[in-house]
């Protein structure tokens, strides 16, 4: 099968050995999962990272820090 397909046969059993014996139609369903898992993996650090920040602005820490860099807010209505 090697020379049908003009593949080295020490190249057909490195692929053999690194995708575990595993029949083409579930490696591509594990490459499928890979890709889902990593997409929410990635979702769920943004998901902690939104709620790390409502938290802190909810704590009014966050509040402190930028009221120290930015100019008290204007009462007067005609202002614009």
């Amino acid at each position: 099968m090697c020379k049908r397909l003009g593949i080295h046969q020490q190249t057909y059993y490195k692929w053999r050995r690194e995708s575990g014996g595993l029949r083409r139609d579930q490696a591509i369903r594990l490459k499928e999962l890979e890709k889902e898992n990593n997409l929410l993996k990635r979702l769920l650090a943004e998901s902690e990272l939104d709620k790390a920040i409502l938290k802190e602005a909810a704590s009014g820490t966050l509040a402190q820090k930028f009221s120290k860099r930015l100019p008290p807010l204007s009462t007067d209505r005609n202002v614009r």
